[in-house]
């Protein structure tokens, strides 16, 4: 029988501090069920880092792609109530966000089935894994400080092993090797993207959506360790949302996403949704011409309005009356890669309801369906060429002292035994134009072809 987080004790205990995550990620895998939550560097949200290990399987939930409706349902409910039965709401606990508790990934997959449309036969991937850490290690880039934090205990426990393993005087592990076997192949040419844009706009102008949002797969056989190619992507594009996430002994989660989908911190609820995207130029004047076309472009504008709309309605479901608020529209966020329009929505979450209510019931992300929801994902399971799996799905965690912090995964990679998955999409509207919309695609995601490509020597 798990015990109530209110009866258990916490601290957080100084530790070597790392520059880079990944370092701290590298000396601590070796413990089993080791996960990083990377904060990047290129944001005013960059502050953050955990990295933890040694779940406790007792209190962790892992669903299987081909769980069953009856049995996924038992399932969520019980570890609902698992998880809330560690969760203490308490305001003074600190300063960080997290002090153990849930890692986790959610994939669209889940979405699906949360949204009553029927399970994908090819999809491998598991639809849910989130397991409770009694302890993680959060860094502070602001103050470079690092911190053990978690169940009094257990802390106690590994500090000293902890300490060793990170100590200045050990030599570092051994760098990942990762190798593409080939380049990344497109699932659709523009022949192929044509008559998915065609259908896309039949429904709109139907009337069935108003946007829809497609997307395709670049896969690419590779050799190797998955964390050298995060640590390759990290390096071309840093992001504040980003994480290496093990699902299990042979698929993984690389994410460098730039969108946070839903956070909540005592009860004040937060959504950041992107819409609009122009790739990043080396001549300055270029770029800055690029980031103002992208501010000033009505289509943009409207997708990302489109979406605020959306997901005020699903913020409304779980969030007191009155209390949704767009905060900021049509905002520029620029990226090592990609400029953004980014939009800021709040709410204050409703006593009736839970953290986990808000995020299962907001799965998946509005942003990366298109509105109305259920018919787009509809369109989207007739139009895509496989199932998303991971890809657009929520990497998150929830601290034992209730926070609760989560993307969307996008600028993602995945893997399915020894094939590397890396999709990219975009929204489509009615006055949306063929060729740019392909383009985009490719924006998204082709500077982390090309890296990888590159590494492993696979340019010409």
């Amino acid at each position: 029988m798990t015990v109530r987080a209110s009866k258990i004790s916490h601290e957080a205990l100084p530790l070597p501090y790392f520059d880079n995550p990944c370092a701290v990620y590298r000396r601590l895998r070796h413990l089993g069920q080791a996960v990083l939550l990377d904060s990047g560097s290129d944001s005013a949200r960059a502050r953050f880092d955990i990295v933890a290990a040694q779940a406790d399987s007792s209190r962790s939930v892992y669903l299987a792609a081909d769980t069953g409706e009856e049995e996924l349902g038992n399932a969520l409910q019980r570890w609902q109530a698992i998880a809330e039965d560690q969760i203490t709401n308490d305001s003074g606990v600190g300063a960080l966000p997290f002090y153990g508790g849930y890692i986790g990934h959610i994939s669209y997959e889940l979405g699906r089935r949360l949204q009553s449309l029927p399970a994908t036969r090819d999809a491998t991937l598991p639809i849910v894994v989130a397991h409770y850490y009694p302890w993680a290690i959060v860094q502070d880039r602001k103050e470079q400080r690092s911190w053990l934090v978690g169940e009094t205990v257990t802390i106690n426990a590994v500090r000293a092993d902890l300490e060793s393993l990170l100590s200045p005087r050990l030599a570092p592990p051994a760098p990942s090797r990762f190798q593409l076997l080939q380049k990344f192949a497109h699932r659709w040419s523009l022949s192929d993207y044509r008559n998915r844009f065609e259908r896309v706009k039949d429904y709109i102008a139907a009337g069935d959506c108003y946007q829809i949002n497609i997307g395709q797969p670049f896969t690419a056989p590779f050799a190797g360790d998955l964390f050298g190619a995060y640590e390759t992507l990290r390096s071309i594009a840093k992001a504040p949302f980003s994480g290496f996430f093990p699902l299990n002994e042979d698929q993984s989660l690389l994410c460098l996403s730039p969108e946070r989908f839903l956070t909540v911190d005592q009860g004040a609820v937060e959504t950041r949704p992107i819409k609009g995207t122009r790739p990043r130029h080396k001549d300055p004047q270029q770029d800055e011409l690029a980031a103002q076309a992208l501010i000033a472009s009505d289509k943009e504008r409207a997708e990302n309005l489109m979406i605020v709309d959306l997901l005020r309605n699903d913020l409304g479901r779980f969030c007191e009356p009155g209390s949704v608020r767009a905060q900021e529209m049509f905002a520029l966020e620029s990226y090592s890669t990609v400029h953004h329009l980014v939009s800021v929505v709040t709410a204050r979450l409703s006593p009736k309801y839970s953290v986990l209510d808000l995020l299962l019931g907001c799965m998946p992300g509005g942003s990366i369906t298109g509105a109305p929801k259920h018919r787009a994902m509809q369109i989207i399971d007739e139009l895509e060429p496989a199932a998303r799996q991971a890809w657009c799905g929520s990497l998150f965690y929830l601290s034992r002292h209730g926070r609760l912090d989560s993307n969307i995964a996008i600028r993602t990679l995945f893997n399915e035994g020894t094939q590397l998955h890396c999709w990219a999409g975009g929204g489509l509207v009615y006055d949306s134009q063929l060729e740019a919309e392909y383009q985009e695609q490719s924006d998204k995601v082709g500077a982390f072809l090309r890296g990888l490509e590159a590494v492993s020597k696979l340019t010409q």
